[in-house]
């Protein structure tokens, strides 16, 4: 029996951006995964196909696992980007996208034969190609807690770098308004959620709204770009039942920023902004609008869908569900 990966990502990205393989070692490592999982693909196909119906997802992680810590090899203008070193392995994404087209065009081969489209008769096969995000090049960083920071919102209590553990331990609960953990979450100190929350109910609906604007009108003095293009309040979103323990507000980086690894990880000093040197030169934590996917479909959908919140209502339509599961409320909808 072969030996194939069971935990994780099974493409070892931190072998890369720790230095361990070179770019060459793990493109030859990441490509052993890829290729085991398109074998194990050809196996549930066959199973799916031998039911004679039904309802098949499988997912394709490599091109996703690659793109983050190869993106750089085909964007000169990356802060870290290396000639001798990325421009051999500039075709390097276009040609993994290649690779699943081919195993797009090899289903739909398989599905129209099961199905006897070349007879003549059949009903054509659904298939839905779908990604969960887009890819851009990961340029600059914004440490958002820094940037609270400056603007008075966030007090740490030690301003030395070598003092910040992360986690928020650094930070002057009793001084700070707000603050940000994640890539993209912002939370303000809400007075009854946070065990040394600040901010009353009350105070919070303005202190979000400043908060938005300020970011919107944010640039960064390094290019003179903006860095944020959306900010989302919770009362924006689409679904309710959890928005009390989510972020206050969710952050819409522009093409080319994601939020600082060191900000997301709950550290509070360090630069606004900064160039991204890692190997992870890649990224989709970005405005969706800027940084779209891709939905596409072998025929139109009897219920159609505007985009990946829409889909799941449109498959189960396909299925005879015509009512999407209620959200909380009562209310049914079509979208996720």
């Amino acid at each position: 029996m072969d030996r194939f990966y069971t935990e994780g990502m099974p493409e070892d990205t931190k072998t890369l951006t720790e230095g361990v393989f070179t770019p060459e070692e793990f493109l030859a490592q990441a490509k052993i995964a890829g290729d085991e999982v398109a074998e194990q693909y050809g196996y549930v196909l066959d199973r799916y196909l031998e039911q004679e119906g039904g309802f098949l997802f499988y997912y394709f992680g490599n091109v996703d696992q690659i793109g983050h810590v190869r993106w750089r090899s085909r964007d000169p203008e990356h802060p870290a980007y290396d000639p001798a070193a990325d421009a051999v392995h500039e075709d390097l994404i276009p040609t993994l996208y290649e690779g699943l087209d081919v195993i797009v065009g090899q289903t739909l081969d398989r599905l129209e034969a099961e199905a006897g489209l070349g007879d003549g008769g059949g009903e054509e096969p659904l298939v839905i190609v779908m990604s969960d995000h887009g890819f851009a090049s990961w340029r600059r960083a914004f440490h958002l807690n820094a940037w609270l920071m400056e603007k008075g919102y966030l007090t740490a209590r030690s301003a030395d770098p070598f003092a910040d553990e992360g986690f928020l331990l650094n930070v002057d609960w009793e001084n700070t308004r707000a603050y940000g953990i994640g890539f993209s979450g912002l939370y303000v100190n809400l007075r009854g959620r946070e065990r040394d929350g600040m901010v009353t109910a009350a105070e919070r609906l303005a202190l979000v709204q400043e908060l938005k604007e300020e970011l919107l009108a944010l640039v960064d003095p390094e290019t003179g770009e903006r860095a944020i293009t959306e900010v989302q309040l919770r009362e924006d979103y689409a679904f309710q039942q959890q928005t009390a323990i989510g972020p206050d507000l969710v952050v819409g980086y522009a093409k080319g920023y994601r939020g600082a690894t060191e900000s997301a990880s709950g550290e509070a000093v360090g630069e606004v902004f900064s160039d991204n040197d890692s190997a992870w030169s890649g990224d989709h934590m970005m405005d969706h609008r800027t940084v779209p996917g891709v939905l596409l479909v072998s025929r139109p959908l009897g219920r159609p869908a505007r985009g990946i919140a829409d889909l799941a209502a449109s498959i189960l339509a396909e299925y005879g569900v015509e009512e999407f599961p209620t959200l909380a409320g009562g209310a049914a909808t079509g979208s996720l």
